[in-house]
């Protein structure tokens, strides 16, 4: 992080305090940072749900906005566990996120779902709970990653092992090049 190898090389910190310096320091100064600039600036959500390896059921928030530099960045804004993955746990979340924050809903212009029911139907998925509180948000047709995820599952299947043979043999066949080209130099 810092620019001053010398310096750094010089520190000795015993690995608790570094955590809590991560922690409450620094990580707690970015957060800062983040809230200010979503404060003043339009941004888009892009909220997704999986579940952990413990079986918890996490929602993660990215957040993706134009910085003052102008330049578009992506940020971890939070992540929270649901009891049940349903639009009106994974909401309340959110609407948390906005209060204990203090973030202004005008400021949200889009976000970014997966195509499920939960995220994107009509009549009580998390987008039409989220026009509630911001009926301006642009319709972005769900998020382009988990439909091309989506369509390469599909086209794929045919494929079985096809593809996985095809990567095989080009790591065989690169592997090979290079020994090669370094037996003739």
């Amino acid at each position: 992080m810092a620019k001053d190898e010398k310096a750094l090389n010089e520190v000795t910190m015993h690995r608790i305090a570094a955590s809590y310096k991560m922690r409450f320091g620094v990580s707690k100064t970015m957060k800062e940072g983040l809230l200010e600039d979503l404060r003043r600036a339009f941004f888009s959500l892009n909220v997704d749900e999986s579940t952990n390896s413990n079986n918890q059921r996490i929602v993660t928030v990215p957040v993706n906005y134009l910085n003052k530099e102008r330049k578009i960045v992506t940020k971890h804004l939070s992540s929270y566990s649901v009891d049940k993955i349903n639009s009106e746990a994974i909401f309340q979340g959110i609407v948390k996120i906005f209060v204990e924050n203090n973030i202004p809903w005008k400021n949200l212009i889009s976000v970014l779902l997966d195509s499920c029911n939960v995220m994107r139907g009509k009549n009580s998925g998390l987008e039409v709970k989220t026009r509630t509180q911001c009926p301006h948000i642009l319709d972005i047709d769900g998020d382009s990653c988990h439909h091309v995820h989506n369509a390469a599952k599909q086209l794929l299947r045919s494929w079985k092992h096809f593809i996985q043979q095809v990567a095989r043999t080009t790591c065989v066949l690169l592997h090979r090049e290079s020994l090669l080209l370094l037996l003739s130099v």
